[in-house]
């Protein structure tokens, strides 16, 4: 799925953006069983997914992280 969302995302997309990317996907439940629907939305920015990414791998102290801070 990530070789095909890639390919056709460059088509389509990388004369005009360069960054950070997200496609939202959902398995639906139909007549023939569970299947994907590959692409429900595509986000031009770090989503939350990747957040939590970074979050799980960082050796952070996970409370000072997920506190907001304003200065």
């Amino acid at each position: 799925m990530k070789e095909i969302c890639s390919a056709v995302l460059s088509q389509h997309i990388a004369a005009r953006y360069e960054g950070p990317l997200g496609v939202d996907m959902m398995l639906v439940k139909t007549a023939q069983g569970i299947m994907l629907h590959p692409c429900i939305e595509v986000n031009l920015r770090r989503t939350m997914g990747y957040v939590a990414l970074d979050v799980a791998r960082a050796e952070y102290d996970l409370p000072s992280v997920l506190r907001p801070l304003f200065g």
